[in-house]
């Protein structure tokens, strides 16, 4: 039951965390634009492989 009641507890924590994240790549994006969406394990030259 003690572990019921810290899940309980922490999962809005968590929540908030994510939502904090998730604002923040908003903001980075809204700011830098384009230049901020690199993701180089997706890129062409390493799917070719």
């Amino acid at each position: 039951i003690l572990r019921n009641i810290l899940h309980w507890i922490l999962t809005p924590l968590t929540l908030i965390a994510l939502s904090l994240v998730q604002l923040w790549s908003y903001i980075v994006l809204a700011v830098q634009g384009k230049k901020a969406c690199i993701h180089k394990l997706a890129g062409k030259a390493t799917l070719a492989q």
